[in-house]
């Protein structure tokens, strides 16, 4: 492992270990239902190739699942350009 790769894992444990969840930033607006939040959450991770719907759930659910996963998949694309143009130059 270069030591540039391991600076990129190190910093990506550290800023990751204290991050705030999605469902939890949603929760803190106090302007969404508990169900849109976690749609919200299970999206956004699902844009990122990680969690499932959760099938049994709808309404808000359904709602907060359909913008995480919109949310998710944007920020998954730009972090993959990112590392593509990272490594590029």
């Amino acid at each position: 492992m270069t030591r540039f790769t391991m600076a990129v894992v190190i910093a990506a444990v550290l800023l990751l270990g204290g991050c705030t969840s999605m469902y939890e930033k949603c929760m803190n607006t106090g302007l969404y239902s508990d169900s849109y939040c976690r749609g919200l959450h299970d999206g956004w991770w699902s844009g990122h190739g990680r969690f499932g719907k959760d099938i049994r759930a709808t309404g808000d659910y359904d709602e907060g699942w359909d913008d995480g996963m919109r949310a998710g998949t944007a920020s998954a694309q730009r972090s993959a350009t990112w590392g593509a143009a990272a490594w590029h130059h």
